[in-house]
């Protein structure tokens, strides 16, 4: 496979979810001058209706990647419905919580938009996700579904994608993530990422210092338990890797 052929269907998506953010955030503020009540019912109901709609589009866009990509043809894959469910409840819940907060202003407004850009974006997304997910899943051909993040990727997806040879339905994506789901197979594979040796040397990198210094800076006479107390920066945890690959990497994010 191409790397141009990512970019191609990371662009597509990216279109895909830009006019959902933008049909979802057009409708939020020209109603945000009724009361908070009535903003969040429309809110609730309008939410789920454009992530519908905008997550079927994504869903075809992510059958069509994974069928004119597989090396042999006659294999259909099947559509992902967008998730429409509790937790799509409980972020809108989230992003309108400024309505409640008590003075509503323009900052208010502005958060609450943001927050609901995000949450189209996430689930429409996610349906062309575990389309091909599903996909592969389903496929015996496959060789699995790869993360493939952007150059300008943060630090959070830029080691995702050196830590997961595979992604699976509990893989985790942030808000606003362009990262994509790339197939794979023997006779197609996944292109390389020209940025993830980096990336994994960074992250190796990371881990290795947090140990060294743990080992430096314990006092003999600490138990272990007690130092990872006192020192919760040094522990090894994907918090303290990615703060420490955001400073080798230069990245803000």
């Amino acid at each position: 496979m191409l790397l141009s052929q990512v970019d191609e269907h990371r662009e597509t998506i990216v279109d895909i979810t830009t006019l959902a953010q933008d049909d979802l955030v057009g409708y939020t503020a020209s109603i945000l001058n009724e009361s908070p009540e009535r903003v969040a019912v429309q809110v609730r109901a309008a939410t789920p209706a454009v992530v519908s709609q905008y997550g079927e589009t994504a869903a075809v866009a992510g059958a069509l990647f994974y069928e004119t990509n597989r090396p042999s043809p006659g294999f259909t894959a099947d559509l992902a419905r967008p998730a429409i469910g509790d937790q799509v409840s409980k972020d809108i819940t989230w992003a309108l919580a400024p309505l409640f907060a008590g003075q509503f202003d323009e900052a208010s407004a502005l958060m609450i938009l943001d927050r609901l850009k995000g949450i189209a974006q996430t689930y429409v997304a996610e349906a062309d996700r575990r389309t091909l997910l599903t996909a592969s899943a389903a496929d015996p051909l496959s060789r699995g579904i790869r993360r493939y993040a952007t150059a300008g990727a943060c630090t959070f997806c830029a080691y995702l994608s050196t830590m997961e040879a595979v992604t699976y339905e509990s893989s985790e994506w942030h808000k606003h993530c362009n990262c994509v789901n790339v197939p794979s197979w023997e006779e197609n594979p996944a292109p390389e990422n020209p940025h993830e040796a980096r990336w994994a040397q960074s992250a190796m990198d990371a881990r290795a210092e947090l140990i060294r210094l743990q080992h430096e800076l314990k006092p003999d006479d600490m138990r272990w338990r007690n130092f990872y107390k006192a020192r919760p920066d040094l522990t090894v945890t994907t918090k303290n890797i990615l703060r420490l690959m955001r400073a080798d990497l230069g990245l803000t994010h």
